[in-house]
Parts: C-alpha cells; sequence; structure tokens
C-alpha cells in the first residue's frame, strides 16, 4: 500500500515536511513525489526552500557565497516557522521531525490533529538511523528507554544530545495524540515496542516503489567497459554498510567489487587505499549506476540499521535476480519478497565471506 490521500482518509489539510522536494535525500525524492499529488487535491505543502550544498562552497573556497547562503537558510527557516505557527487545530501530515525541528514539531503536534509518517528511525535513536559506531551492527539499545552510547551523536541536526534526547522524551510523553505511518511491518512493531502497544500506527508502505518497478531496462552505456561480480549499491557511511563491504573485499581478493564513489573519498573514510579488487568509480544512479547494478552478478545492500523500506534496494531488485543484504532483525531485508535470489549474509564480515565464496565457486 502506498502512501495517498485516501490513505489519509481526506483528514490531513497541511502536508508539513523540513525537507522539500528537488532534495536528492529519501525525503526530497518522496516530497517529490506527494507535492503534486496534495496539492491538486487542495492540501497546503509547507516547507523550507530547496538548500544549496554548503560542502561545495567550502570545498571551491566560495566564502562569500557560503555566507550568503547560510543568511538565506535563516531566514527561510525563519519565515517557514512562522507559516506554521499559523496552522492550528488542523489535520497535519508530518514528514522529518529533526528538520522540521523538535519544538516546532511538538508545536504542531500539540495543537492539531497529527500523522507522522516515518522515514527513518529518529523516534528512538538520536542518530536517526541506529547503526552502532563502535559495534558496527543495527542497535536497539534506545528502544523504550534512552541510553545512547558515548559515541553516538545526533544526525542529521547538530543539537546537543541532552537536548535532543530531551526533544525524543517529550515526543514519546505526547505519542498518544499521533497516528503513525510507517513504511513496513517491522517498522510498525518498533512503534509499538518503543510507544506501547496501543500505539495508533498503519503499514502505508512506500509511495514511488510502484514507479521503480515501471522503469525501462538500463540501455548500455558507451564508457561501461566492464561488469563486476559484486555492486555495492549504497552510501559510503557506516548504517549503509559501506565499510562492512571494503572489509569483505579484503576477504575476497579474487572476487571484483564496484564502490560508486570517488576513490579519495574512500581512503579519506578508511585511512587506507582501497584492496586492489575494489574499483572506485564515482557515479549515481542516472550517470551509470543503473547499468553496472543490472549487469552485476550480485548487487551488494548491506545496510546494518533497521532500514525501512529503501530506494537502492527496490530499484536494485528491480533490475536484477541476485540480491545480498545483512541479516537484521528489524529492517525491511527480512520482509521484501520480489527479489529472486536473495543471499542474507552474517552480520560477521568473515563468516559472509565464506558464503559468498561459496556462491561464486
Amino acid at each position: 500500500m502506498s502512501l495517498t490521500v485516501s490513505d489519509m482518509h481526506t483528514r490531513a489539510k497541511y502536508l508539513i515536511s523540513g525537507i522539500g522536494p528537488g532534495s536528492s535525500s529519501g525525503v526530497g525524492r518522496l516530497m517529490q513525489f506527494l507535492v503534486p499529488e496534495y496539492i491538486s487535491n487542495g492540501f497546503v505543502v509547507l516547507n523550507p526552500s530547496p538548500q544549496k550544498s554548503l560542502r561545495t562552497y567550502l570545498s571551491s573556497k566560495q566564502y562569500i557565497q557560503l555566507s550568503y547562503e547560510l543568511v538565506i537558510r535563516f531566514f527561510d527557516y525563519i519565515l517557514f516557522v512562522f507559516r506554521c505557527l499559523a496552522v492550528f487545530r488542523r489535520d497535519i501530515l508530518l514528514l522529518h521531525p529533526q528538520t522540521i525541528g523538535y519544538p516546532l514539531f511538538i508545536y504542531l503536534v500539540l495543537f492539531n490533529n497529527p500523522t507522522v509518517y516515518l522515514m527513518d528511525n529518529s523516534f528512538f535513536c538520536i542518530r536517526s538511523y541506529n547503526y552502532h559506531p563502535i559495534r558496527k551492527t543495527e542497535c536497539l539499545d534506545c528502544l523504550q528507554s534512552f541510553k545512547p552510547d558515548s559515541s553516538c551523536f545526533p544526525f542529521p541536526n547538530r543539537t546537543p544530545r541532552w537536548l535532543n534526547i530531551a526533544y525524543l522524551q517529550i515526543f514519546k510523553l505526547l505519542s498518544f495524540r499521533i497516528h503513525f505511518q510507517a513504511q513496513t511491518k517491522l517498522q510498525a512493531e518498533l512503534v509499538c515496542t518503543h510507544f506501547g502497544k496501543s500505539s495508533s500506527v498503519s503499514v502505508v508502505g512506500l509511495p514511488y516503489v510502484e514507479e521503480i518497478f515501471r522503469q525501462p531496462p538500463p540501455q548500455y552505456l558507451v564508457g561501461q567497459t566492464e561488469s563486476f561480480d559484486i555492486v555495492f549499491h549504497g552510501a559510503s557511511t557506516g548504517p549503509k554498510g559501506f565499510f562492512y563491504a571494503i572489509e569483505l573485499a579484503e576477504y575476497l581478493p579474487n572476487i571484483k567489487f564496484l564502490i560508486p564513489d570517488h576513490a579519495s573519498n574512500v581512503r579519506h573514510l578508511t585511512n587506507s587505499e582501497p584492496p586492489p579488487n575494489v574499483s572506485c568509480i564515482p557515479m549515481t544512479w542516472e550517470t551509470g549506476l543503473k547499468n553496472y547494478v543490472a549487469s552485476a552478478k550480485l548487487v551488494l545492500h548491506p545496510s546494518l540499521w533497521s532500514a525501512p523500506i529503501e530506494g537502492a534496494l527496490i530499484k536494485s531488485s528491480a533490475l536484477n535476480p541476485n540480491i545480498a543484504t545483512v541479516i537484521s532483525s528489524y529492517g525491511y531485508e527480512s520482509e521484501i519478497s520480489t527479489i529472486v535470489n536473495h543471499i542474507r549474509l552474517s552480520r560477521d564480515v568473515f563468516t559472509a565471506s565464506r558464503q559468498l565464496s561459496a556462491y561464486f565457486s
């Protein structure tokens, strides 16, 4: 089931998100899909304006443009806040509380009839992605009660730890007022475990999944001279399994891996050269990754958190029948049924390497 106007039973009159359409993030892509539908049905959509990358300005030393962008962001967010404060006793659908800002989010929950669509697990994890930075595994330490490891810090906003925890405690206290929309059955189970069995929650999926499966197969790209044994399809971050993939490649020297990122960034993240069997080619889905995923012997999606529906996993399974994920307790990888040949790898990288050795033998 997709998140549509009918799923809201026409209750929502406002769609409010801390990230607008056009962003490359998952929230941005979702908003790109939802906004036209909701506006056409008479809903008011509130979100900050699209933002330019600060990293681009920093890397090119464009400090004046950087300062200008920061000023624009500040006043744009102030305008967003004032527009939200005018929403009172209305039916509202909220996306991404972290970027809405928790004080504003709490106000909207207190004085309106709120539905919250869950993009991640920020309702119990200050990191949003419940990945333990030391154990490097799916983490449920803060489910029911907040006791984050000293190595955990709020993401994506740089809120002080104690303040973010305080916001989440208030969020929990107010949860009886909220109807939650989860992407998967297991995410709904997390909601009930954290907020209580009486929580109001429905499973609505991810709206643009059907669109992914209607995409035409990729055409061979000029410049694509080879295919790879394993293509890593994910961001170069711990929760997405980037370090897991690199370590896996070290255990499998005769297997050719593709990492869709700059070699310089891989070196920066790992403090070492990529293994010789790893090719680092920067690309996006649109600029070549789609083709490499389709031609790979195996596509690797080693998310190490309780990931709900991930667009990357859906896109890969639509083009390639051979997908490997890492076993999780609450991730969508344990629910998905569209993968023809689904290899669920051990959380232990060495054991996973033995599984893949057997697969390629």
